[in-house]
């Protein structure tokens, strides 16, 4: 540092200018000035001897420094035009004006494309620039006869070779090393002191602990402060008055600091305006359009009215707003509209932003809920009139449907075949199959009469043989002639046909031998057997009422049966017969409403069954009422019980499905309100264990298939999802699906509707 000083020091001192006399004049300082030499340009010889100098200079510069050890050693001085020569000469020798052979002008094009070529670009006069690479042969001899060939390198473009020097070989040696490239490069200089410490620091040893501890004073003048500022937190100082502050007009305060209060400006934020007076329409113009003025016969009608009943404005029309004379009902309606202004109360209310998505449900997607029925599988064709009741077999491979035309047909389920068909001459209301699956018997209702058949082709002699004497058991009993039951079912079943009824050729009505005499009977239903033409057609036994049956449905058992005859006497809506035995009971003396649907339920001794607003459960061993199932529409279509016993499904006219819990209470759980018409018809899946699905179907002719999975753990709600809505009906006359029934093992679905279609939806 001291070397460093002094050297700064001599430059000032060498740069300074001489100083002036005082004593001399400006004559003689004119005389002293020396004229100045005219200046030449330096040549490029002198030039390049400057640079020499100047590096000579930098080499003394780098000695002084390592003598000194770190110090700065004393530099020559040097004027400002020499310096920039020195940069300008140092710069131009980077320059690659002088390099030797020809640049290669290529642009943007890459070197790759010269590859197969032989010239390797353009000058820059547009000539070709030839190769000037040997040859494979070439490049072998001048290994052996130039020494200098293993230390030359070529360019790839051009071919012209450079030799490498002893530098550029060790740089390469080091390199290979992992070493500096450069030889003269000393990675661990030795340090320069800049600093010269005339005390070491640490000589007087380790302040005490006194020194990091704060002083008493300080606190004592910290809990000064702290004190202050809670009492200002408690009782704050009042705001000074801000002089650039807004000013209230309409404050009749005379002090001006109140009418900066708090409080009249809060109440003046909550201040809710006056209502905006309604503007006026189009017919309170003086010159509306034609179709808003009243005709002749208008006026005259108006002004045959009371004053109290006529319109306070008819709409009139003038040439020009100037003709508009003073309306009459101004002053009257002002005064109106100041006593709507502080005689009605105004309340402010705060708008609730919700996001409508945050408000459904996190359900599952339908694809991850699948097998359910979302396509077309079957067409069942051949009906002629509305379809209004479907049933499936037991073991899912025979359809049946009943028909207003007056026909019962039996289907093959996976083929469509037509296996048989009886013509009924009545419009057929009911079918269904008995679900015991060790009988065939399919039960039809047409008109009054309830018919008990055998389809011979949908089972073996050998179930048919069961069913035959299943059916006629109770003839029997009553005959008394048990032991030639068997016989005379084998004979029954050999003498069935399995031809199907034509259109024209028909046997003898079923209702042909039912007399006038019958209405006026006291029993409940007349149990007859078929014989002759009817046994050959496949009937065993029917069941006459005294009215029309609308609905009909089998016990789980396959041995009891209710029927519905809406109409008749109000003791004779529901009759419960027993097929095995031929009896039949009416447990109801009266009803107050009219019956609309009823279902066993399939686990307890209870029947269901539905009036215009409720359903009520009935216990058939206790004869006493269980529960009332309590909806809020005005009239019950049909409902449906869970297969576990648990839970019921009704639909109404209302367009409106329900879900009760018989755990929960007497209301319903659930009530989707998704079909836009009257619903005819809900149905569970028979396996809800395995496919948890349920369906409801109306004069929509929409078909709407929901996930409906219920859980073992009381503590846990039936869980819904919708999955899939079905068109595929079309609506007749404004009646759309009459019935639904499910596959009893697959996740299948059939559909009749007014249309007379029926079909089968498959997953």
């Amino acid at each position: 540092m001291p070397e460093l000083e002094k050297s700064k020091k001599k430059k000032k001192v060498a740069k300074a200018p001489p100083a002036a006399d005082p004593s001399s004049t400006p004559a003689e300082k004119q005389a002293k000035k020396k004229p100045s030499a005219p200046k030449k340009k330096k040549s490029a010889a002198t030039a390049a001897a400057k640079r020499q100098a100047s590096e000579a200079a930098a080499a003394q510069a780098e000695a002084a420094v390592d003598e000194h050890d770190g110090g700065v050693p004393e530099m020559p001085p040097q004027s400002d035009e020499e310096g920039v020569n020195d940069i300008t000469s140092e710069y131009d020798s980077y320059s690659s004006d002088d390099e030797d052979g020809q640049l290669t002008r290529v642009g943007d094009v890459p070197l790759a494309w010269y590859r197969d070529e032989d010239h390797a670009g353009y000058d820059i006069e547009g000539n070709r620039i030839v190769k000037k690479t040997k040859d494979a042969l070439s490049q072998l001899i001048s290994k052996f006869d130039d020494p200098n060939e293993m230390i030359t390198v070529y360019e790839k473009l051009t071919g012209e070779g450079h030799k490498l020097s002893g530098e550029d070989i060790q740089v390469l040696l080091n390199l290979q090393k992992n070493v500096y490239p450069d030889p003269s490069y000393d990675p661990y200089p030795e340090a320069l002191r800049f600093i010269d410490w005339k005390q070491n620091p640490f000589d007087k040893g380790t302040p005490g602990k006194a020194r990091f501890q704060p002083s008493r004073h300080d606190m004592k003048a910290i809990a000064k402060l702290v004190r202050k500022l809670r009492r200002l937190e408690k009782n704050p100082p009042p705001p000074k008055p801000d002089p650039d502050a807004p000013f209230l007009l309409w404050n009749d305060t005379e002090d001006p600091n109140q009418q900066h209060d708090q409080a009249a400006l809060r109440r003046r934020q909550h201040y809710i305006g006056p209502p905006k007076a309604q503007l006026p329409s189009t017919a309170e113009s003086y010159n509306p359009p034609l179709e808003y003025l009243p005709t002749e016969e208008e006026k005259q009608a108006i002004d045959k009215e009371e004053p109290v009943d006529r319109p306070e404005f008819v709409p009139q029309h003038y040439d020009s707003l100037r003709r508009v004379p003073f309306y009459r009902n101004t002053l009257r309606e002002r005064y109106q509209r100041c006593l709507d202004l502080y005689a009605f109360t105004r309340k402010r209310k705060e708008k609730v932003n919700i996001v409508p998505d945050s408000l459904l449900p996190q359900l599952p997607k339908p694809e991850e809920l699948r097998p359910f029925p979302q396509k077309l599988g079957f067409v069942y064709k051949g009906h002629t009139g509305p379809v209004r009741a479907i049933s499936v077999s037991h073991n899912g491979q025979f359809l049946a449907s009943a028909c207003d035309d007056h026909f019962a047909r039996v289907y093959e389920v996976c083929t469509g075949r037509l296996v048989v068909k009886w013509n009924m001459k009545a419009p057929v209301s009911c079918v269904a199959f008995n679900p015991n699956p060790a009988l065939n018997v399919l039960a039809i209702a047409a008109d009054k009469i309830l018919a008990f058949a055998v389809p011979r082709s949908c089972a073996v002699d050998a179930v048919n043989e069961a069913s035959v004497e299943f059916i006629r058991g109770g003839f029997l009993a009553q005959t008394k002639n048990d032991t030639s039951g068997a016989a005379d079912a084998i004979n029954l079943v050999s003498a069935m046909k399995d031809d199907s009824d034509d259109e024209e050729e028909v046997g003898p009505d079923l209702d042909e031998i039912i007399t006038e005499d019958d209405a006026g009977q006291t029993q409940l239903v007349d149990w007859r057997e078929c014989e002759g033409v009817e046994l050959k057609r496949g009937f065993v036994t029917k069941a006459v009422h005294h009215y029309r049956i609308k609905h009909f449905v089998w016990h789980p058992k396959g041995d009891y049966m209710g029927t519905l005859c809406p109409k008749d006497q109000k003791s004779r809506q529901v009759v419960l017969l027993q097929v095995s035995a031929r009896s039949s009971i009416s447990p109801f003396k009266r009803f107050k409403e009219t019956v609309q649907a009823l279902s066993f339920h399939p686990t307890q001794p209870y029947l269901l069954i539905a009036t215009k607003r409720m359903v009520r459960i009935y216990n058939l061993v206790a004869s006493q009422l269980v529960k009332k199932l309590k909806s809020s529409v005005n009239s019950v279509s049909s409902v449906d019980c869970h297969p576990e016993g648990d839970h019921v499904l009704v639909g109404s006219h209302d367009s409106a499905v329900m879900w009760y819990d018989l755990d929960y209470a007497d209301k319903p759980y659930k009530k989707l309100n998704s079909q836009r018409a009257a619903v005819h018809t809900v149905r569970y899946h028979p396996q809800t264990s395995v496919y948890p699905l349920f369906a409801s179907a109306g004069d929509s002719g929409q078909i709407q298939v929901f996930h409906g999975r219920v859980f073992d753990d009381l503590t846990k709600n039936a869980f819904l999802v919708p999955l899939k809505i079905i068109k595929g009906h079309n609506v007749v006359e404004s009646v759309g699906i009459l019935h639904l029934a499910f596959h009893p093992t697959l996740p299948w679905l059939f559909s009749a509707g007014a249309d007379g279609a029926v079909k089968c939806w498959t997953e």
